[in-house]
């Protein structure tokens, strides 16, 4: 899995230990108004971003990085070690928008997400809540809690039905010590998700909102049979919304245009991304043209050929 990809504004939050921020301003890059780009980034055709700002799209964080995979804890053990583990482990199935663990339980199992995706989100004192990434098959959820024994710090919910095998913390502690090598590749599952979730937080905190949601759109889309485009499944505007750090009626503004650039398509909680290299063209050349400081959906920031 992320995985996911922590979207929590400006706020240094070390997504690997799943660390909570009392700090971050989830109404960071929130924008009431409807967005706006600025002229030099707005077309109307397959030119209206230079080609010189072509590069590949992003690695898709849920799958590759922002999550420990359980592949990986299982790294060098032996048949027998495997099935020793295993056989601690029962799986269930669940359907959608189940609760897998709340915020704030005690982190009592190793949940392995073995199929379909669950989405990690924190609520907040002010009854907000920010989702901090979508993950996929082979994430182990909330395993820095189950180390440290501490809390739950988020909540995971299903999108799809899912499959979990869900191992009672006593037997992964025993696993632990009883397992060669098991302990290993569990401390360097954790190290890799620190170092990675610190090298994609710190330049995604100072982007733009649209920045935010084009990389956001591309990371999370998937190619299925129905449709060669990759595409993104069961998501709301307001899990959008709420993984940007934007308000829905941006999101559908923003989602609108992006439509109208014929960079997407919309269909009944479906986005199709219809041409990912120009949706890859716009993310560098929107970070490569704006200052840090500079939202492109505030159209006050801009001189004022850049207006309309």
């Amino acid at each position: 899995m992320r995985q996911p990809v922590s979207w929590a504004g400006r706020c240094p939050v070390t997504a690997g230990a799943f660390q909570s921020c009392p700090s971050a301003d989830l109404r960071f890059g929130r924008i009431q108004g409807r967005p706006r780009l600025p002229r030099r980034l707005r077309g109307r055709g397959p030119t209206s971003v230079s080609r010189a700002a072509r590069v590949k799209p992003p690695v898709a964080s849920a799958e590759d990085g922002l999550s420990p995979k359980w592949s990986l804890a299982l790294a060098g053990l032996s048949a027998a070690q495997r099935k020793d583990i295993r056989s601690r482990m029962r799986t269930m199935t669940l359907p959608p928008r189940s609760i897998l663990s709340r915020q704030g339980a005690p982190s009592d199992t190793m949940v392995v997400l073995e199929d379909g995706r669950v989405r990690l989100l924190q609520a907040q004192p002010s009854g907000e809540q920010f989702t901090f990434g979508v993950f996929v098959g082979g994430t182990i959820l909330g395993l820095a809690a189950l180390v440290l024994d501490q809390p739950r710090i988020l909540t995971a919910e299903t999108i799809d039905q899912v499959v979990v095998s869900v191992m009672p913390r006593r037997d992964f502690v025993v696993c632990t010590r009883s397992v060669p090598g098991f302990l290993d590749n569990i401390t360097r599952l954790l190290a890799l998700l620190s170092v990675e979730s610190i090298e994609r937080t710190g330049p995604q905190a100072l982007d733009d909102a649209w920045v935010r949601l084009g990389s956001i759109l591309t990371s999370l889309a998937r190619n299925d049979s129905r449709n060669s485009c990759p595409t993104i499944t069961g998501l709301t505007q307001e899990d959008l919304a709420s993984m940007v750090g934007v308000s829905r009626s941006w999101i559908g503004a923003a989602l609108a245009e992006f439509e109208r650039m014929s960079l997407i398509s919309k269909r009944r909680s479906r986005i199709t991304i219809e041409q990912p290299v120009r949706l890859a063209e716009f993310i560098a050349s929107a970070r490569r043209r704006l200052p840090d400081d500079i939202d492109c959906a505030k159209p006050r920031h801009f001189k004022n050929e850049d207006r309309e």
